[in-house]
């Protein structure tokens, strides 16, 4: 039985077949930057979350225990930092 990531690099595969005579390393690195996995839908929400109602409501909405494990799914509002440092002359 394949897992849910396996099915997806299987079809990554298929949608976006590697060039002629890649192999080895380079086709590692190819198949890398060509698949997408399924924790990453989870990282763009938390981050999504956390953008619109902050840390403590991606916590709440990702069922962590402590604000520490939401920090490393949901990134932090670069863009929301860069324009304090605008209106404050930062």
């Amino acid at each position: 039985m394949l897992r849910n990531r396996d099915a997806i690099h299987i079809a990554c595969d298929h949608a976006f077949p590697a060039p002629a005579g890649v192999k080895g390393k380079q086709l590692g690195t190819w198949r890398k930057s060509h698949r997408w996995n399924p924790n990453q839908l989870r990282h763009a929400a938390a981050t999504e979350i956390r953008k619109r109602y902050g840390l403590e409501g991606a916590q709440v909405a990702l069922g962590h225990a402590s604000a520490h494990v939401t920090q490393i799914y949901a990134e932090t509002d670069n863009a929301k930092a860069a324009m304090i440092a605008v209106v404050n002359g930062v």
